[in-house]
């Protein structure tokens, strides 16, 4: 520990180190009394150092629960937003396969329909042969 923190009596953590309390003195029943310190001479009460934190202490104590709350505040919202972006990712995974999905079932039903479309065609086109094919010539028409 430094000079500076044995001269103040604060411990390296910076808290005031305890006071040695006064030496008590005894009384005709034995009992310690805390209001007199010497011979008994004295009507004077005895004084203690007063036992509260002093003001540096206080106000040291202060920020360093207010910096323990904003930081416990900080990281609430940053869990909070962590979060979101786990769902928003898990989201957009989700959104991606549909979309997978989707495109594979398109491209195989527009594959379908071509195939459907090619075999028509050939329907079709069979079909108008066979009835060109199956047509009886009409007789010449005559002159009159």
């Amino acid at each position: 520990m430094s000079n500076i923190g044995q001269a103040s009596g604060r411990t390296p953590w910076g808290r005031r180190r305890p006071e040695p309390e006064p030496p008590r003195t005894e009384s005709a029943t034995g009992e310690g009394d805390d209001t007199m310190i010497g011979n008994g001479d004295d009507t004077e009460p005895a004084r203690q150092d007063d036992p509260a934190p002093s003001a540096p202490a206080i106000a040291e104590e202060r920020a360093q629960q207010l910096i323990a709350n904003i930081t416990t505040a900080a990281q609430g919202e940053l869990r909070a937003l962590r979060d979101q972006l786990d769902d928003l990712i898990r989201e957009m995974t989700e959104r991606r396969g549909a979309l997978t999905d989707a495109i594979r079932a398109h491209a195989e039903f527009a594959e379908s329909a071509i195939q459907h479309k090619m075999i028509i065609g050939e329907s079709i086109a069979k079909l108008r042969h066979d009835f060109e094919q199956s047509r009886t010539p009409l007789p010449p028409l005559r002159k009159v």
